[in-house]
């Protein structure tokens, strides 16, 4: 076994988690820029169930497109940031300006040596139980 002391902090991860949920939803183009760019390796990429983009480019296009489908809303956190080795997951929820959750999940990421993210995987929703229960 061989123990490894390059893993992120997970304050750094967690104030990366908050800076890319503020970018989904910020009009300000060059500040969502800057978040983005401070947030994702330049050959990163969002993987979402129905879009996904690549680059920093593909990642302000999807954020433009979400913010075009569910606009006056934002992300907000719901759990701590669970981080190991160069991976993090998350829960968070999209509410809308009255505060009712439009869209929940988890993202699931991994971070290049820098800190930022290569690959973020979001899955919408809670798993769905085993049918008749555990086993």
């Amino acid at each position: 076994m061989t123990l490894t002391t390059s893993a992120p902090e997970a304050p750094a991860v967690t104030a990366t988690v908050d800076a890319y949920l503020a970018a989904w939803t910020e009009p300000v183009a060059d500040r969502r820029r800057t978040l983005i760019e401070r947030c994702w390796s330049p050959a990163g990429a969002v993987v979402d169930p129905p879009l996904d983009g690549h680059g920093h480019d593909g990642i302000d296009a999807l954020m433009q497109t979400l913010q075009q489908h569910y606009p006056g809303t934002r992300f907000v956190r719901t759990t701590e940031v669970d981080v190991h080795h160069d991976a993090f997951r998350v829960g968070w929820e999209l509410r809308g300006a009255d505060g009712s959750v439009v869209l929940a999940g988890t993202d699931y990421a991994t971070l290049d040596a820098d800190g930022r993210i290569t690959r973020l995987t979001g899955f919408f929703g809670a798993l769905a139980p085993l049918p008749g229960g555990v086993a």
